[in-house]
């Protein structure tokens, strides 16, 4: 990653190369069972268990350029050894009458998650013209135990009312709660690990969520029409047992949606429109660091709230080969991560924020087509305009600009059960906020041979990849 720091004066580069050496097990097995209580119902359940255990080591350099002179430079090595639990089970009822008009839908599922994180972290600081250090080693050690909890429930039934008329509707409950602990020891002159109680922290977050939906259909031979209502019922707290502080909120939204379909032979039409919500992460609202490497760190915002979009989208489809989209986008209370740059300490501090509104407006195209018998190509691309406004002091921008992503998979089939396919990637640049993106691309090939009646298969496959980008502050 390159990070590019102007001011008044003064160019920093900062240059970094990091190598991830990982060594990892994993171990899983599920088990389940069903029952058929009517010639129209069954009951069943499921449990899955798995442990994933890794021991990783990353070896890194961090070349400081000032004004085009290289001045400076870090080593960095960090070992983690990770081990995670997980655990899932699921019980569901479902029902479906003889006509198929009344479907009915009920799930419980549980789900445990648990990650424990043990990683030291050493830097070390060189001056280029001497070769030597210019200040003492840095060592941080950062455990981090973390447990998810999430209990879920749902009911859902479907009811034919006429020929033409159908009603969806349910009802949805969940639950989270998350032990987040993150605990991190620097080491003192002596080379004895000390608390560091402004990087500690340990959070417990408990997330409920009740929603309720109905979707209406009607439908004629040529025509389908969907109205639909989702609302929902969100309620969290954010507690800190190391600052013993407490984020509580709790609040109501709606979710209309509205489509309409039309299909004439060898042509489909469609119109859709619906409110969304992205919700912000749990990690993202711990107001503590969270330690990356000696120049990058990451701190939640416990003020975070979710994002609300307005989506509208018009397609055509032309023999389920072809199709155009016409979208557009209008989002509130934006969500993005913020780059603070520290010019004394040379940190960069990343957390999120709501900056503002922001807009996406633009045209995708997706073709397939076959060249020869043998040879097929799928075509996917997207030009779109996006803007976006942030609010924020310190951090004010009102930037726009074109974006385009291409994408072209293409296979090829032979006798002998010998197949290849061949996949490109290309994603424009661009800049958004007070960061610039540079191209990035890769490319991808694969061989398949059969043998003895495809009762055995050589997979061959390889990745060629090439990214220029770069962060700009």
């Amino acid at each position: 990653m390159v990070q590019t720091i102007t001011e008044p004066g003064k160019k920093t580069v900062l240059d970094q190369l990091n190598d991830w050496f990982p060594v990892s097990n994993s171990y899983s097995g599920n088990i389940g069972i069903s029952h058929q209580l009517t010639p129209n119902s069954s009951i069943g359940t499921s449990i899955n268990y798995s442990i994933y255990k890794s021991d990783e080591e990353t070896i890194g350099r961090t070349n400081e350029f000032y004004n085009t002179s290289y001045d400076q430079y870090t080593q960095l090595n960090t070992l983690n050894f990770e081990k995670d639990k997980t655990l899932t089970g699921n019980l569901y009822y479902t029902y479906a009458s003889d006509s198929l008009d009344t479907k009915i839908d009920a799930q419980i599922n549980y789900a445990n998650y648990n990650k424990n994180s043990d990683k030291i972290t050493s830097n070390s600081y060189f001056d280029v013209s001497t070769n030597t250090m210019y200040q003492d080693e840095e060592v941080i050690k950062n455990k981090n135990p973390t447990a998810y909890h999430i209990f879920s429930t749902k009911l859902d039934i479907e009811k034919k009312i006429n020929k033409n008329i159908s009603l969806e509707t349910g009802i949805r409950y969940s639950h989270v709660n998350n032990d987040y602990n993150t605990v991190l020891k620097d080491r003192n002159t002596n080379g004895n690990f000390i608390l560091n109680i402004n990087r500690s922290n340990h959070l417990l977050y408990k997330e409920s969520i009740l929603a309720g939906y109905s979707i209406v259909n009607f439908n004629t031979p040529k025509w389908n029409f969907q109205t639909g209502l989702r609302v929902e019922y969100i309620s969290y707290n954010a507690n800190s047992k190391t600052t013993n502080t407490s984020n509580t909120d709790s609040y109501t939204s709606f979710f209309p949606s509205f489509s309409v379909n039309g299909n004439f032979d060898n042509n489909q039409y469609k119109f859709s429109y619906s409110r969304r919500i992205e919700r912000p992460r749990y990690l993202y609202l711990n107001p503590f660091f969270e330690y990356i490497d000696t120049y990058n760190i990451q701190i939640g915002n416990p003020n975070l709230t979710p994002a609300f979009t307005n989506a509208f989208e018009l397609t055509w489809i032309h023999k389920y080969k072809t199709s155009i989209s016409l979208f557009a986008n209008f989002t509130k209370d934006e969500m993005d991560q913020i780059i603070d740059y520290d010019k004394n300490t040379k940190i960069t501090t990343l957390f999120y924020d709501n900056i503002g509104v922001s807009k996406n407006i633009g045209i995708s195209f997706n073709k397939g087509f076959e060249l020869k018998k043998w040879w097929e190509i799928q075509l996917n691309t997207e030009v779109s305009y996006g803007q976006a406004e942030s609010k924020i002091i310190g951090y004010e921008f009102n930037d726009g600009g074109v974006n385009f992503y291409g994408n072209i998979n293409q296979s090829f089939t032979f006798k002998k059960g010998l197949s290849f396919t061949w996949s490109s990637f290309y994603s424009k640049n661009g800049r958004y906020g007070n960061s610039t993106f540079q191209p990035s691309y890769d490319m991808s090939f694969g061989m398949r041979k059969e043998f003895f009646n495809n009762k055995l298969q050589l997979n061959i496959s390889c990745l060629l990849y090439t990214s220029d980008a770069a962060d700009d502050l």
